[in-house]
């Protein structure tokens, strides 16, 4: 039986300190506004299956836990330039079609 969650909302989306991270059914995604000097060997971001972290520069971004697990092996990254700023684009799939949620810190 759906919820009707992909019906009714499609994206929840928060804004943030750092950028905004917003969910669809399906997946996971934060967007992290970096300085324009930033390359991919400037970011350190881990991505486990209950909990992300991003580093930017050295500077710790933020890190967070999430309440369902994602696959790993399918998350990807990139920087990316977006309406002249930079961003980090983070991207993964659930496990399961429920809701993941981020707690984030920093």
């Amino acid at each position: 039986m759906s919820s009707g969650f992909e019906d009714k909302a499609g994206i929840i989306q928060s804004k943030t300190d750092w950028g905004c991270w917003y969910q669809t059914i399906e997946d996971v995604t934060a967007e992290v506004t970096v300085p324009n000097n930033t390359r991919g060997r400037d970011v350190n971001l881990k991505i486990l299956p209950t909990s992300i972290s991003c580093t930017v520069h050295k500077k710790p971004i933020f890190s967070g836990k999430l309440f369902q697990g994602i696959i790993c092996n399918e998350s990807t990254w990139t920087v990316e330039d977006e309406d002249e700023h930079r961003i980090i684009s983070v991207s993964s799939q659930e496990q399961q079609n429920a809701s993941v949620m981020l707690d984030f810190s920093l």
